[in-house]
């Protein structure tokens, strides 16, 4: 099948698998992101012409990849959201932010884009390599004295950024600020070949 325009192929792929939410230039990209031990609802403006968000265990479970289970097993990331570059995001809730070791669900993450994006792209279809990824943690127990404003570091190989969202309590996140951050601080990130 060949596309005319970037736009045609995301609605192309909007419309073949229904966990692929696409947004268009401007729009409040907003989702909720439900898991058993929290619930967190996430915005971001979208920068480029359109954006895609995805969850890649979703597209397992609809694919019936990896023997049918409900949600595919493996190690990869929370969600992705691919705009002007793509963003990958792991969200933990515990009691400590250091104890999880989530550069492994990035680079999972990483091989399942470089294995699907090929499939999709059309010829035309922008090239992306960079990859930018951001951790958010959410403690288990409320901190004393600390606000509800996220704050933001990077590991100490800079390899994804870090945001702490200080209470359990925090069930909206906007991501312009964060990704803004992410790419202003230009951390070193993983490149995608296909």
């Amino acid at each position: 099948m060949d596309f005319d325009s970037k736009l045609e192929f995301t609605r192309y792929i909007n419309n073949q698998f229904d966990i692929y939410h696409f947004y268009d230039h401007y729009a409040k990209l907003a989702e909720l992101v439900k898991e058993p031990d929290y619930t967190l609802e996430i915005t971001k403006t979208v920068t480029s012409n359109y954006a895609l968000f995805f969850r890649l265990e979703d597209f397992k479970a609809q694919a019936k990849y990896l023997n049918n289970t409900k949600r595919g097993a493996g190690k990869d990331n929370d969600f992705t959201i691919i705009d002007d570059q793509i963003f990958q995001f792991e969200i933990k809730k515990a009691s400590n932010p250091g104890k999880h070791h989530v550069i492994q669900q990035f680079e999972g993450g990483r091989r399942w884009l470089a294995h699907l994006l090929p499939l999709a792209l059309h010829h035309n279809y922008p090239q992306y390599t960079d990859i930018y990824n951001i951790y958010i943690f959410i403690p288990a127990s409320p901190q004393r004295g600390l606000s509800r404003t996220p704050e933001y570091w990077h590991d100490e190989d800079k390899q994804y950024g870090i945001v702490y969202l200080n209470s359990p309590k925090v069930t909206t996140l906007s991501l312009d600020k964060i990704i803004h951050r992410t790419l202003q601080d230009h951390y070193i990130d993983m490149h995608l070949t296909y």
